[in-house]
């Protein structure tokens, strides 16, 4: 028979969401989950929070260019990322 052997450390792939307890003061608490966000959302990302219809890539790119997204975005690796909070200035 083969042995069945594991990497250690064995790593759990982590979740997203992480529980947080919260107590009331008098003792008792209750578990609340909490959503974790990312401070920055993909190019494309953004344009769809932003607007009903995005608008397609390449005017997405020339407003990057032009200055027209406020704080200015950053590339990271072959996409542009772009805060959360981030908005269009004519």
């Amino acid at each position: 028979m083969h042995e069945v052997r594991r990497l250690w450390p064995y790593v759990e792939p982590v979740q997203v969401a992480a529980a947080v307890e919260i107590g009331n003061g008098i003792g008792g608490g209750g578990m609340q989950e909490q959503k974790i966000q990312s401070r920055y959302i993909t190019l494309q990302e953004w344009a769809a929070t932003m607007f009903s219809k995005p608008p397609h890539q390449n005017t997405l790119l020339r407003w990057v260019n032009d200055g027209h997204i406020q704080p200015q975005p950053q590339k990271i690796g072959r996409k542009w990322q772009v805060k959360r909070d981030a908005r269009y200035v004519d």
